[in-house]
């Protein structure tokens, strides 16, 4: 976040004078801004977008406004300090008592997840037990509550990495910004040299809302309590300094009054604050946004006569802040990949199958490492990596790369629609080192799977983010003219698709026109598709019968609770089958297609899609590698299917028209798709 980050109260609007003077106090008032919480917590994700404000408040609002001059201007102001984004507590108490108005709540973020308002209660009260049977208990519970607030703001993260040598000379401190500490060890014979490196870096994670969220809570407080002075005749002139939680005035003839007022508030009654010191006209309630209270009957805060250790020792000046008005998503721009590229700006890159989207990323990779720029392509999966120059999973460029430190100059991401948050929250760190990209896929195919942020199901994609447009600049190309599969195929995909022209039919529509156009026959199908796996071991078990070589060998697969778990079959050569896996090993990686060369009993020989064969065990095999006669349309995004390929289920409760989408254009000709 570029705004700065909300201040402590602790400046002097007069120099006090040596009469009797009281001190009010906020109880426990960072403790309580979460432990007597009335709003949500939000739980903001790399995904979420800054909007216009539209007369709506959302977890995060940008008030700009002008900037107070005085400490007068500030006190009345509060909890507004200067431009900048405000939390709920903050803006309803600003909105509702009239001191901003709608026109300067310019732009707001909502928050991908939420946990409930009393979330923190539960820790809060552990924090404090623990301390109670010490000696000062109270003092040290307060201060490691208040210590871990202030962890919130706390923005830093570091890989480290250990080197071993017996000489001294062989390790040599990295000369690309890494601390390195040299721990020299003597043994009989030598010494061993440790070099400890650290390397910083970017980091986009923080709890800094819910930091702002308690010191906003903290001004509202303040600002709350200056109300109720000030309504009981306390003037502005006779308010002397605040220090942090506390205001150190003169209550004159009122003191009792004002004393009792503010020492029976409750939280419960915080809302009805909002009534009863806003004038008529400017109640906003309804107007605004509905302002909830907690059902507690605990204190909010106290008074007291101060005494010299209450005063301010120091010059403090005005805590104010100021911060740019926020960047918003724009609309895209047409841009042309060579020139875009030339210029050193990352690009959006869309298309559907057989748009060349592969070609043409080839090409750009190509261009730039023919100027020497350093180039990393990835992929959420395995087989669309393959397909990439010297293509790596995310996953582990992410492990091996930007967990520690180690960014190119340019990154290519394929098949972004499968990339889930969790992924974009590290990938996005690059666009903070000056890594330029260059992101291609297509919106109408597989969303990433299980995709979750803080527990919760993200709903939200990266197709209408602010980041997306931001880590591709602003520009964007939509590749439109099919090069792979006939027209037939290339049309119906397009039709289909919520962007297409005939969008608004049901999906039974589509898929009875999918059965017009693409018939079922009495083929064999080389491939069937399906939803579910109970489906696939099904149709994998009798086309593996029917299909088996004399010189099959039957062999048995583990037993595992997995969905796509393996199954016994007979293995024979030319059978083909498909990788299931974490990762990558060896020359097996999730995804990758295998024709078996030999088999036996105790090994397989494979060859793999670059023609390399290798052979591995009969167990690795039976484990790992499943018949491809029958797959899950889940599995073939990506790939080009050959021969005929029957869809399956069409006509099933979780068929949609991505799986649709995906399903037919698999094959590399419309005379070799079926539904069945």
């Amino acid at each position: 976040m570029k705004s700065p980050k909300a201040l402590p109260l602790v400046f002097q609007h007069h120099a006090p004078t040596e009469e009797a003077l009281l001190m009010m106090d906020c109880i426990r008032c960072r403790r309580n801004a979460l432990y007597e919480c009335a709003v949500p917590l939000p739980v903001f994700s790399p995904l979420d977008s800054i909007e216009q404000c539209n007369q709506t408040l959302g977890d995060l609002t940008f008030i700009d406004a002008p900037l107070p001059k005085t400490t007068g201007a500030l006190m009345k102001a509060l909890p507004f300090q200067g431009p900048g984004w405000y939390t709920l507590p903050a803006t309803q108490w600003l909105l509702h008592t009239g001191k901003i108005s709608w026109d300067m709540c310019t732009h707001k973020i909502d928050a991908s997840a939420r946990h409930p308002p009393d979330y923190l209660r539960n820790a809060l009260e552990v924090m404090e037990t623990s301390w109670s049977n010490t000696e000062g208990g109270h003092a040290y519970a307060k201060n490691s509550i208040n210590s871990m607030i202030g962890t919130f703001d706390i923005r830093s993260e570091s890989a480290w990495l250990l080197r071993s040598s017996r000489t001294e000379d062989d390790l040599k401190p990295l000369s690309n910004g890494q601390a390195c500490l040299k721990i020299r060890t003597d043994y009989e014979g030598g010494s061993i040299y440790d070099y400890v490196l650290k390397t910083a870096l970017v980091d986009n994670a923080s709890f800094r809302p819910i930091h702002d969220l308690t010191l906003h809570t903290e001004a509202t407080r303040m600002a709350q309590a200056l109300a109720v002075v000030e309504k009981l005749g306390t003037p502005l002139k006779c308010i002397y300094e605040f220090k942090t939680d506390s205001i150190l005035f003169d209550p004159g003839k009122n003191s009792n009054k004002i004393k009792d007022a503010l020492e029976s508030t409750t939280f419960g009654d915080l809302p009805g604050l909002y009534n009863n010191l806003v004038k008529a006209k400017q109640n906003r309630l309804d107007e605004y946004s509905k302002v909830d209270g907690v059902e507690s009957n605990g204190k909010v805060f106290r008074c007291y006569e101060a005494n010299e250790d209450d005063r301010l020792h120091c010059k403090r000046q005005l805590p104010v802040t100021e911060a740019d008005t926020p960047d918003i998503k724009e609309e895209w721009k047409d841009a042309d990949p060579i020139q875009c590229i030339e210029r050193g700006e990352s690009l959006l890159l869309l298309g559907r199958p057989g748009t060349g989207k592969s070609t043409l990323t080839n090409q750009l990779v190509e261009s730039l490492e023919g100027k020497g720029q350093h180039v990393i392509c990835a992929a959420k999966t395995h087989v669309a990596a393959s397909r990439l120059p010297n293509g790596i999973s995310l996953n582990h460029f992410v492990n091996s790369k930007v967990k520690r430190g180690r960014y190119p100059a340019w990154l290519v991401l394929d098949e972004i629609s499968m990339i889930e948050c969790s992924l974009w929250a590290m990938v996005s760190k690059l666009a903070f080192c000056g890594t330029k990209f260059i992101l291609v896929g297509d919106w109408n195919q597989y969303k990433a799977i299980n995709d979750r942020w803080c527990g919760q199901p993200t709903e939200r994609s990266a197709e209408n983010s602010s980041l997306l447009w931001s880590m591709a600049q602003g520009n964007r190309c939509i590749l439109t003219h099919n090069h792979r599969s006939d027209p037939k195929i290339f049309d119906f995909c397009a039709s289909i698709c919520p962007c297409g022209v005939r969008a608004d039919l049901t999906l039974q529509e589509q898929v009875a026109t999918a059965k017009r156009e693409f018939p079922l026959t009495k083929r064999k199908a080389d491939h069937s598709l399906v939803i579910s796996h109970a489906k696939r071991r099904r149709i994998n078990a009798e086309m593996n019968s029917l299909t088996r070589t004399r010189d099959a060998v039957y062999l048995k697969a583990p037993l595992t609770k997995q969905a796509n778990a393996p199954q016994n079959a007979w293995m024979f050569p030319g059978m083909q089958l498909v990788c299931y896996m974490d990762g990558k090993r060896g020359n097996l990686y999730n995804g990758g297609w295998y024709t078996v060369v030999s088999v036996d009993h105790s090994k397989f020989r494979l060859k793999g899609e670059d023609e390399v064969e290798f052979e591995i065990t009969a167990q690795d095999a039976m484990a790992k590698l499943r018949m491809t006669f029958a797959l899950t349309f889940a599995c073939v995004q990506g790939l080009t299917l050959q021969g005929v390929v029957r869809l399956h289920d069409c006509d099933h409760p979780r068929m949609d028209w991505r799986k649709l989408n995906v399903g037919i254009s698999r094959a590399t000709s419309s005379d070799l798709v079926e539904i069945f």
